[in-house]
């Protein structure tokens, strides 16, 4: 009797898998037919409402991958990149999908729409999207009370950048620096993003140099212990990479995280969007990204 329980079990998981595999390749079907910036509000406006059902993995153990960096104990590595959760609306949500941590963001100092639509483009054939954002928020000071009223139960990076007038400026870091270093896991500096024009200038060496003096001026200021993190582009060169980490090293930043968009590749593409202007994620990113991990690391 035992057994036959059990064989009728295991076919109706079967059967039950099946009808979800069957689900999601007919919601996937609608969602790559949406528009991409609506199918993203329709995944946040979802994950707000069915949070509870969401609660799949949150009592997941992952020994064999949780580490600690910056004194913080991380589950998985496995965490959800800035981008998505741009206004920190369900950062809170995200760890019971099975993230072991999260960053919102980017988050700047006033609120701005970003770039002209469309901005977002997906490569289905090519395993990419393409997007021109520009870092749309709803600026730092509505974004701080959401943290505040709705502290993060697990950890939660704030990624933050200039508007985009203030992109060759450092003065926009700061501002949103002294309104997250307390309620940050860990602060990311983006200087990365080749959506917002000549903010990828803050990559040469005099620039990152007087940045990083006056981010950790600020910190001391504070008396923050916050770890600071610089986000950097897959595109440059070996005589970059040495330059930035020889400056990292010296001036003993916390960490960098690697990488951004890349505004290379885009002639291997089949894609007819490949001509749009914008960052390159995906697929085509996995080994521009690799090499220059491995460039850091070495």
């Amino acid at each position: 009797k035992r057994t036959k329980k059990r064989i009728c079990l295991i076919s109706q998981i079967l059967k039950l898998n099946q009808a979800h595999k069957m689900l999601y390749r007919i919601f996937k079907f609608f969602l790559n037919r949406t528009d991409s910036e609506l199918a993203h509000k329709l995944a946040i406006s979802y994950i707000k409402k069915y949070s509870i059902r969401l609660n799949l993995f949150s009592n997941s153990s992952y020994e064999n991958l949780s580490q600690k960096i910056f004194n913080l104990d991380f589950k998985s590595p496995i965490g959800l990149a800035a981008g998505f959760d741009k206004n920190a609306e369900v950062y809170n949500q995200v760890y019971k999908l099975g993230f072991g941590f999260t960053e919102v963001g980017t988050i700047t100092p006033k609120p701005q729409e970003g770039n002209p639509k469309p901005r977002v483009f997906r490569l289905i054939d090519d395993k990419a999207i393409i997007n021109r954002l520009g870092f749309p928020n709803e600026g730092m000071k509505i974004i701080k009370e959401r943290i505040k009223n709705n502290p993060p139960k697990g950890i939660c990076g704030i990624n933050i950048g200039p508007n985009k007038d203030n992109a060759t400026k450092s003065d926009d870091y700061l501002l949103c620096f002294d309104q997250f270093s307390e309620l940050a896991s860990y602060i990311t500096i983006n200087i990365s993003s080749p959506n917002t024009p000549n903010l990828r200038m803050q990559h040469e060496d005099e620039k990152i140099i007087r940045l990083i003096d006056m981010i950790k001026k600020r910190s001391r200021e504070h008396n923050s212990k916050v770890p600071i993190l610089f986000k950097i582009s897959p595109d440059i060169d070996d005589k970059e990479i040495k330059n930035l980490c020889d400056i990292f090293i010296e001036k003993s930043i916390d960490g960098v995280i690697l990488t951004n968009t890349t505004t290379s590749n885009k002639n291997n593409l089949v894609s007819k969007y490949r001509v749009e202007r914008g960052g390159l994620s995906g697929e085509p990113l996995n080994d521009i990204s690799n090499k220059v991990i491995k460039k850091f690391y070495l």
